[in-house]
């Protein structure tokens, strides 16, 4: 519905083929910064970019609703079409975009216009499989709550 749109906060994108190209439980690992995320008061709405999915109204709904865009990045985030244009729509509308390393080279090659210099989490130069799962939620958490985003 459209209610629950309006009341997301975060939008968390992730790229299928990106997530399950390194990690082999790419969902496990959306699902668990999703429910951390959740479990720490935010509304959260995941979106895997895959195949047309990323072109529908609601898409781009959800994005201009939301408070902030977090890409779930690895080394091929931004490489295929749609995730490519789930970023860019973001990046239109004006969103603050708060990404999230999980592993590989960052930023990813394809997104590094778009998303050096931005704040990332986590900080530093381990990404979130060296650094840890909670260590990256924490340093994102710090990061929302800078970007205003209680």
């Amino acid at each position: 519905s459209s209610n629950s749109l309006e009341m997301t906060q975060l939008v968390l994108s992730y790229d299928p083929a990106d997530l399950f190209g390194v990690h082999g439980q790419g969902h496990e690992i959306v699902r668990e910064f999703e429910s951390a995320l959740e479990s720490r008061g935010y509304t959260c709405l995941a979106l895997g970019t895959s195949g047309n999915t990323d072109s529908t109204a609601q898409t781009r709904a959800a994005i201009r609703s939301c408070s902030v865009f977090v890409p779930l990045c690895s080394d091929q985030y931004g490489s295929t079409q749609a995730s490519l244009r789930v970023l860019e729509v973001a990046d239109a509308e004006d969103k603050r975009i708060i990404p999230v390393w999980l592993s590989g080279t960052y930023p990813p090659p394809a997104v590094t216009l778009l998303l050096s210099g931005l704040p990332r989490a986590p900080r530093g130069a381990r990404s979130a499989q060296q650094a840890g799962l909670p260590a990256a939620l924490d340093d994102l958490v710090g990061e929302l709550v800078q970007a205003g985003c209680l």
